[in-house]
């Protein structure tokens, strides 16, 4: 057997299961090694009750956590969520778990964990809890739970001093707003009437928002371990540059974004991102990416846009069905679409010869239409031979549902493993991670799951980590869900897929207004994104209703809050209407 085949096997097989992962775990957290343990993580399953093993084991678990808390807050929270559900009553478990949230910016989970903990503990046995509630609570304006929380401390002279300046602005807070409990932030402002006539979703989504007036990007400066850079392009940001017509600025910045990565070919997801951002179904888009062709005909920019949007048009027009349950005029139009694509990715490619761009989504034409996918890939290599993102997309069209195989998907990451771009040691777990969906689509999340931890075995990258969270929220292990969405926001800020995923996830965890908020971010960079409509009709419901209960409990500002996110997310809606009427101050009668 040739060490080529050695290796597709090692690919396709599944690692082997852990004797006692639980001990692995806690050895690797004694020696501070925390990724090690993260990976190993997900193979310890652990029993329902607990056995009394694994409650005595949440201790050391909490310690790992605090441990590793200051290299990874996120990774810290792993150990600690595990921890507090082998011992859901140990109080010290609770309390290292409730530093966690906070360490991860989790706060309403927080809270409602040092909520439980006053309940079990009371200030003399546990006075660090009850700071830390009393610390949150000010800070986020619940003024009576501070005061609750911080008034017993005063008899502890060692904490008197840091609680006693807290617990007077809470005392100070509510008896000027006493119906409120504290001042909050102010709800946003109504859209500009300019876009309100304009009539379109994406108007009334994007209007509010500021027009960039430097290279759209979002995320931290600086690179990762693989020198790609950790800014992405802001879709926002350019989408609102469309709407508002201006596309000589956005001329300029596709043009930026294709100069970076012509420069450097890590920053070759910039332009795929970029494009991404239009890259939807939305009609608006059709009016204005033709005027923007016509306001820079000779730029390679507005005619690779136009061509990707027309290629997810041509998607949709087909639809998501089997060929053989597919109307022939749906193939039809969609072949009409991908004509009139093709034409404006080669174009582009006229213009601006060294894109890698075009060829990804000629790409998803070929895959569609049962194409030559392999010339096309090798163009794509051939434009930017260490580039990681011709390889990944091209793996996607030798899946076997496409009549391609697992076996060769894995002979293209072997062929580029000796590339010098780092980033390709990722392409093996794409072999792991379309297992996973082939198992969801055989509705085996189990199998799903068992099949994405191989693929997060390769290496920590969002889209696995995405799958991963996706899986584990199918299988209602919501805190495992939340850490792994955290963690693929934290790698890909501002990706809409992720944004959606964790508003769902934040909806089952029933936490609506971060839902809210993650749901409307998406939908500003493409309403049109799949389930959008089913989301909106799962969380608009219950966002109303905690708005309302909000409202009658004296908190007007955050009940206003809800019902402005709920307005913009879903204006037309009755019961957003009504509630907001509701929240409308009476008239005056003179």
């Amino acid at each position: 057997m040739t060490i080529a085949s050695t290796l597709i096997l090692v690919l396709l097989g599944a690692a082997p299961p852990s004797a006692d992962a639980l001990t692995q775990v806690l050895g690797l957290l004694g020696d501070k090694k925390c990724d090690d343990a993260f990976a190993l993580l997900a193979q310890f399953h652990p029993s329902s009750p607990p056995t009394a093993r694994e409650a005595r084991a949440a201790r050391d678990l909490a310690s790992g956590a605090a441990a590793c808390r200051a290299a990874d807050p996120i990774v810290a929270l792993a150990f600690s969520t595990l921890a507090a559900r082998l011992a859901p009553s140990d109080a010290d478990v609770l309390l290292e778990h409730a530093v966690g949230l906070l360490a991860a910016d989790q706060r309403a989970d927080a809270g409602h964990t040092l909520d439980h903990l006053m309940d079990l503990r009371s200030a003399a046995q546990m006075p660090r809890a009850w700071l830390l509630r009393g610390k949150l609570a000010s800070d986020e304006g619940d003024h009576a739970i501070a005061v609750k929380a911080l008034t017993p401390l005063m008899s502890d002279a060692a904490l008197r001093t840091e609680a006693e300046p807290l617990l007077a602005a809470s005392k100070a807070a509510l008896a000027t707003h006493p119906l409120e409990g504290g001042e909050r932030a102010s709800p946003q402002p109504d859209a500009p009437a300019e876009a309100r006539q304009a009539g379109t979703r994406l108007a009334a989504l994007l209007a509010s928002l500021p027009i960039p007036t430097d290279l759209p990007l979002v995320g931290p400066a600086g690179v990762d371990a693989d020198g790609y850079p950790k800014r992405n392009p802001d879709r926002i940001g350019l989408r609102t540059l469309l709407m508002h017509g201006r596309f000589a600025e956005l001329t300029r910045y596709f043009e930026a974004y294709e100069v970076q990565f012509e420069l450097d070919y890590r920053y070759e997801h910039w332009l795929v991102e970029a494009v991404g951002a239009f890259d939807t179904s939305e009609p608006e888009m059709d009016d204005l990416l033709d005027a923007w062709i016509a306001s820079s005909p000779r730029s390679f920019a507005p005619h690779l846009v136009r061509g990707a949007h027309r290629v997810t048009l041509g998607l949709v027009k087909r639809g998501g069905k089997v060929a053989s349950e597919t109307p022939d005029g749906n193939f039809r139009e969609m072949d009409e679409a991908f004509a009139e694509a093709s034409a404006d990715l080669q174009y582009a490619l006229e213009l601006r010869p060294k894109l890698m761009a075009p060829h990804l989504w000629l790409l998803h034409i070929s895959m569609a239409q049962s194409g030559d996918s392999h010339a096309i890939y090798e163009r794509a290599v051939a434009s930017c031979p260490n580039c990681f993102l011709p390889r990944s997309s091209y793996m996607k069209s030798l899946v076997p549902r496409w009549g391609g195989s697992f076996e060769e998907m894995a002979a293209v990451a072997i062929e580029a493993s000796t590339l010098p771009n780092p980033r390709l040691r990722f392409l093996p777990g794409y072999v792991h991670w379309h297992r996973a969906i082939q198992f969801l689509d055989n509705n085996d999340p189990r199998g799903a799951l068992k099949a994405v931890e191989e693929a997060c075995a390769v290496g920590e990258f969002w889209p696995f980590i995405l799958k991963r969270a996706k899986i584990n929220r199918e299988l209602a292990r919501l805190q495992l869900a939340r850490v792994d969405i955290e963690r693929a926001n934290s790698l890909r800020p501002g990706e809409p897929s992720i944004l959606f995923e964790r508003s769902l996830i934040l909806a089952r965890q029933r936490l609506w207004e971060p839902a809210a908020v993650d749901l409307l971010a998406a939908l500003r960079m493409d309403y049109r994104i799949h389930a959008a409509d089913w989301l909106i009709d799962f969380e608009i419901p219950d966002l109303v209703r905690e708005a309302v209960r909000l409202h009658h409990a004296g908190d007007k500002s955050a009940a206003r809050r809800l019902i402005d996110l709920a307005t913009t997310i879903n204006p037309g809606n009755e019961a957003v209407q009504r509630a907001k009427a509701l929240m409308e101050p009476a008239p005056v009668q003179h």
